[in-house]
């Protein structure tokens, strides 16, 4: 099992088993928000209103989305959630749901 965590604009997934981190994502800005539901795909929200789903295990990028109708200045604690094709993102403006093209991670 694994832990995400975020410093800044750097994502972080530990490992429990190995007791040590297993990757270091980047993200542009600050990230706000994380989902780690699913440790095959982890989504990072950062207030550059750009959401990035990674691959838990090696690490790649798997999407970038971005929302331009959101901002990110009032210092709420933001919620993102990841549910099989859609994205909801909590935002200053209110929720916005997202639906993906395809299904995270598949070809």
């Amino acid at each position: 099992e694994c832990l995400a965590y975020a410093v800044g604009s750097t994502l972080f997934i530990y490992d429990y088993q190995k007791r040590e981190v297993n990757q270091s994502l980047r993200h542009r800005a600050e990230i706000v928000a994380i989902d780690a539901q699913d440790p095959e795909i982890v989504a990072a929200l950062s207030t550059d209103a750009v959401i990035k789903l990674w691959n838990g295990t090696t690490g790649s990028c798997l999407q970038t989305i971005f929302v331009p109708e959101a901002s990110f200045f009032l210092g709420y604690p933001y919620c993102l959630c990841l549910q099989g094709r859609r994205v909801a993102v909590s935002a200053d403006e209110g929720v916005f749901l997202l639906e993906l093209g395809a299904t995270p991670g598949e070809a």
